[in-house]
């Protein structure tokens, strides 16, 4: 299976579902203590998503 069928499987999600599987993720990353990915995730997309929530 390739990468985009789960990220076009989480397109199709509603907006609140969307949010619920990215706070299971959260949740998730923090029971791991797994920071380290938690900075990576944070630095690599804030920009994007800054951009897409200016427009």
């Amino acid at each position: 299976m390739t990468r985009e069928v789960p990220v076009d499987d989480l397109l199709k999600l509603p907006p609140g579902e969307l949010k619920q599987v990215l706070d299971v993720l959260v949740e998730k990353l923090v029971v791991r203590q797994d920071l380290e990915l938690a900075r990576e995730i944070i630095e690599q997309y804030r920009p994007a998503l800054e951009e897409l929530a200016s427009r």
